[in-house]
């Protein structure tokens, strides 16, 4: 009989130190929390690839207003042929040509930017995440959890808040610091 209480004592001490471990990995873990929209917003490869774009876009958009100009141009020299009785069969083909390039271009424009939008996008996100994890492995944080806005995370503490420390080391990481 003494030996059995001797032994349960033994695997209640086991159990109670076990508990208490248990409960010192459960509940000292570090976990944060970055607002991805913020985060997105304020990296400063976000803003670069922006002006990129920008840029891209203002030069098309050069391109297509020129194009447009001259299928202007062409179209009044139809009308006033026309009203004269000398349109010719290649003034019409000349402005249908003109017509078409203009078209096709800035479809491809179009469809162009939007996968470059879309590339910029993933380019920035894979950045932004490979940052975030060498922030959470140098910051020895348990976890970093992503808010934004829809769900995921509907409230914490500010005190877990870290957007702004993550921010500034993703930045400076970009800067190649």
């Amino acid at each position: 009989m003494k030996k059995l209480i001797i032994i349960n004592s033994l695997v209640s001490g086991m159990l109670i130190s076990t508990a208490l471990i248990m409960n010192h990995l459960v509940f000292t873990k570090k976990v944060v929390f970055v607002n991805l929209n913020q985060m997105y917003t304020k990296f400063e490869l976000t803003s670069t690839l922006e002006k990129k774009a920008e840029q891209v876009s203002s030069l098309r958009n050069n391109i297509l207003d020129s194009l447009k100009f001259s299928v202007e141009s062409q179209f009044r020299i139809l009308q006033t042929r026309k009203a004269a009785n000398k349109l010719q069969e290649s003034d019409v083909s000349e402005f249908d040509a003109l017509r078409k390039d203009y078209l096709t271009k800035k479809e491809s424009f179009e469809k162009s930017e939007t996968q470059m939008l879309k590339d910029y996008e993933k380019q920035i996100w894979n950045q932004l995440n490979t940052y975030v994890l060498q922030f959470g492995k140098e910051k020895k944080y348990d976890l970093v959890l992503g808010a934004n806005g829809n769900g995921n995370i509907m409230y914490s503490d500010e005190a877990i808040d870290v957007t702004s420390e993550a921010l500034a080391y993703v930045n400076q990481k970009f800067k190649g610091n």
